[in-house]
């Protein structure tokens, strides 16, 4: 009896002995499909840091580790290029796209991710720096790197905080050079943060969100999405600021030489942020305008990457209100009827007061 139960203890210690054995190497073969379904997800979204994060940990448990693509390897190579002789906007946004496709084609490079960080911060582009610092920061570093790399993060965040109202003077207007991100009213009270897409839908009372409720991602680099009930406060732009009027909106494009061209001026190059082609962008007033998509009234996210909506402070009627909106596609400033529910979700860009 004794013989036999040492048999089936022994047996047993072999059969876990082995399930031991096949259950990591089961595990070690789906990694790299596992690391396929997060790019090829990372395509349809080259902007979602959730899905950075997800690639940068699963590479760094993968031996061998995933080789570089050449086309990454060419995009690094031309952004290094380039930086050296980068002396306008628009050679800045060239560097800047060039070692995004480098991340576009190995999201688990880690060399990329340090260059495209350390050209966002020699441009000024501090928020942006932030976000592809911290990305580095999921590699394996030392304690000490670590350490300098958060100090690092303050002073930018501390930059970044300073030039947060940075303005752009075109004619005789004085508009804000990035799009609203506050999170409170100008008296201090808070704005109701609303993420449930079904309450969203029935508001009719202020509040905001983010582009599909995802602060991490949206906040630094294209603001806050507003119904037009916080508009109507009075109270979302800083003081001696306002949202602007239609005729504000008026005026503006109409110096720019009218609503079939104006968009183009205003939009900014290249397609860091726009979906190609981003038709007629120059960005020559320095406005800058980003796709930050729109929150609408069925409570859907629809447009992020090819179209900016900015609402204007004029009421049309009971239900609506005006907005301007850029698409990616064509160099004028659009708006259709010019009025869209008050419910809907979009930036706001402030203006100075006269």
């Amino acid at each position: 009896m004794k013989c036999k139960l040492v048999k089936i203890v022994l047996t047993m210690f072999l059969m876990l002995s082995t399930l031991s054995v096949i259950v990591p190497l089961s595990k070690a073969q789906s990694l790299p499909e596992t690391l396929d379904q997060y790019v090829s997800d990372l395509k349809k979204n080259p902007n979602d840091n959730a899905l950075h994060e997800k690639i940068i940990k699963l590479a760094q448990t993968m031996s061998p580790a995933p080789a570089i693509p050449e086309e990454a390897r060419k995009h690094y190579v031309k952004g290094l290029a380039l930086f050296k002789d980068a002396k306008t906007p628009d050679d800045q946004v060239q560097v800047i796209d060039e070692f995004k496709q480098a991340i576009f084609n190995a999201p688990w490079w880690q060399a990329a991710y340090y260059n495209l960080y350390y050209t966002y911060k020699t441009f000024g582009k501090y928020t942006e720096a932030i976000a592809e610092l911290k990305l580095y920061q999921l590699f394996k570093l030392s304690n000490a790197e670590v350490r300098s790399l958060q100090d690092t993060i303050y002073v930018l965040e501390a930059r970044a905080e300073k030039e947060a109202y940075v303005s752009v003077k075109i004619e005789n207007q004085v508009w804000m050079a990035k799009n609203l991100g506050t999170t409170n009213f100008n008296d201090g009270t808070a704005i109701p943060l609303v993420t449930d897409n079904g309450t969203w839908a029935g508001l009719t009372t202020p509040a905001y969100c983010w582009y599909n409720n995802n602060e991490a991602n949206n906040k630094s680099t294209y603001g806050a999405l507003y119904n037009w009930y916080t508009v109507n406060t009075g109270k979302l732009c800083p003081a001696g600021w306002h949202v602007p009027t239609l005729a504000d909106w008026i005026t503006l494009t109409t110096y720019l030489g009218g609503d079939a061209i104006a968009g183009g001026k205003l939009k900014e190059t290249g397609i860091a942020h726009w979906t190609p082609p981003n038709t007629g962008a120059t960005n020559e007033t320095g406005f800058t305008a980003l796709p930050g998509g729109s929150h609408d009234n069925d409570g859907i996210f629809r447009g992020f990457g090819m179209f900016g909506y900015w609402w204007s402070a004029t009421v049309h009627d009971a239900t609506y209100s005006y907005f301007r909106n850029m698409p990616y596609n064509v160099s004028a400033v659009q708006y259709g009827t010019g009025f869209s529910s008050k419910q809907n979700g979009f930036s706001v860009r402030c203006i100075r007061d006269y």
